[in-house]
């Protein structure tokens, strides 16, 4: 998408078969550009690996680098934002009921982030978000971050967060993040510089999983509330 161009959603690629695959998509929103909806380097039901989705310009609404319409496995899936706006959110990739998402990558280096981030997102009592990555260096996020999120009993495993330069985090950080009784295990939030209006997690559950083995370190940075290894 050039700087003269608006388009209303972008898709890299997109296939509804069962066993469909998306893989190896990229899209780019050139500085000057705009995309108008949410929008997906790569969709499909079967397995959806190694789409990137790069924001230089402006996007109104949510951008993936990946979406899982099923149960199966998303890995190496990027989002990257140089210098450019996101209205919505953000996610390395999303995943559905039971599906693995591993290895994928959200970094923001001199942007705007208005909603929230996660590198991974699973659901459902068998899903994983494990190794998911999320950087960020000299921005803002309005929102929540998660290195990787389950929204069912799954796991959330080894998923890392770094956060480098003059960025300002207005809302929590989490390393890994599950919403219901899940496991939130090995996550770590390494953070050099950067200003922290809320909480910042290595690991944490809302809803008494467990939750071991997660960490924060921490070598530069101002912080206006707590900082938990885990919770």
């Amino acid at each position: 998408i050039t700087a003269t161009g608006k388009v209303k959603a972008a898709y890299g690629g997109y296939a509804t078969a069962a066993d469909s695959t998306a893989e190896g998509n990229t899209v780019t929103v050139e500085t000057g550009g705009w995309v108008d909806n949410s929008s997906y380097a790569g969709w499909a039901k079967g397995a959806v690996n190694r789409n990137i989705f790069t924001v230089k310009g402006h996007a109104d609404w949510s951008v993936y680098g990946g979406k899982l319409d099923g149960s199966g496995t998303a890995e190496g899936n990027e989002v990257r934002v140089e210098g450019g706006t996101v209205d919505g959110h953000i996610v390395g990739v999303i995943g559905g009921a039971d599906s693995t998402v591993t290895g994928n990558k959200v970094t923001v280096t001199g942007g705007t982030v208005k909603k929230n981030i996660s590198g991974g997102q699973s659901s459902g009592a068998n899903g994983k978000a494990t190794g998911n990555i999320v950087a960020i260096t000299n921005s803002t996020v309005e929102g929540i971050v998660n290195g990787g999120h389950m929204t069912g009993d799954g796991t959330a495993s080894d998923n890392e967060i770094t956060i480098s330069g003059s960025s300002t985090l207005e809302k929590a950080v989490y390393g890994g993040y599950a919403d219901t009784t899940g496991t939130v295990t090995g996550n770590i939030v390494n953070i050099s510089d950067g200003t922290f209006q809320k909480r910042v997690y290595g690991g944490y559950s809302d809803k008494s999983g467990t939750v071991t083995g997660n960490k924060v370190t921490i070598t530069g940075g101002t912080f206006q509330d707590h900082v938990y290894g885990g919770a």
